[in-house]
Parts: C-alpha cells; sequence; structure tokens
C-alpha cells in the first residue's frame, strides 16, 4: 500500500486565489479552460486558468512538493488581462505561511515573469501568462 504524501499544490493555489480578496468577484479562477470562453469572459470578466505541466513530480524530503504553475489570464481588453495577471502574481507571492486545500504554501518562485501571449483560437480575447514554483507541504487539516 502507498500513502500518498504530497499535497496538491495545484488546488491549493486555485483555492488561495479564490479565497483571495485582492481578486475582484469578477474574475473566474478554475484548473481548465471551458469551451465557452468568449462568452464566459464577455458575461463575467477576467477568466484565470491554473495548470500543471505534465510530468514527473520531483519529491522533496517526501511530503514537500516543488510544484511548476503555469497560470493563464484572459479578459475582453488588453489592459484588464495585464492588471488581472499582475493582482493574480501579487497574490501568488502572498501565498507562502498561509494553508489552503490541506497545503502549507511555503515558498512561491517566479519562473517566467507576466508575458503577453495571443491565443489563435481566440482572436477576440488578450492572454497574459505567468509560471512560478510553488514549494509546499501537506497538513492534516
Amino acid at each position: 500500500m502507498t500513502l500518498n504524501l504530497l499535497p496538491d499544490t495545484k488546488l491549493a493555489v486555485i483555492t488561495g486565489l479564490q479565497a483571495s480578496p485582492d481578486l475582484p468577484g469578477t474574475v473566474t479562477v478554475v484548473g481548465a479552460v471551458e469551451d465557452n470562453l468568449p462568452t464566459l469572459v464577455a458575461s463575467t470578466g477576467p477568466y484565470v486558468a491554473v495548470y500543471r505541466p505534465p510530468g514527473a513530480t520531483p519529491v522533496f524530503w517526501g511530503s514537500i512538493d516543488r510544484a511548476m504553475i503555469n497560470v493563464q489570464v484572459w479578459a475582453s481588453t488588453e489592459a484588464a488581462a495585464r492588471d488581472t495577471a499582475a493582482t493574480v502574481h501579487a497574490v501568488l507571492h502572498a501565498l507562502p505561511g498561509t494553508t489552503h486545500a490541506c497545503a502549507y504554501v511555503e515558498r512561491v518562485e517566479d519562473i517566467t515573469g507576466l508575458g503577453e501571449m495571443p491565443d489563435p483560437g481566440l482572436p477576440t480575447l488578450y492572454r497574459q501568462t505567468l509560471t512560478v514554483r510553488v514549494t509546499a507541504r501537506r497538513t492534516l487539516t
């Protein structure tokens, strides 16, 4: 029997972003993009998708996860995408020392800074992206 001691770092990031009072209620934070993204952005506002790129989980000390997390922000204007991405970046760097989804976030490090990434499949939307490495450990509560 294998006991998984690693936290769900992606879920911790999602719930941490969702719980932040710094992100307006019009910002949707999810773990994947839905097919009707242009309609969702037009009706609710900026859309933030959190991804964990595929690959082996680098284990550090057996129960600490060092996850690469990619965040993509879509909005109907360039300014809204840029401003929302900047706020998401600040919230991510405020996560160390907090617990979300049974994961204590110890550290957040930039892998890439904020960057514009046009999406040819969604020409009416603006997209910003950033990638961080999140170090977290599982908690009991």
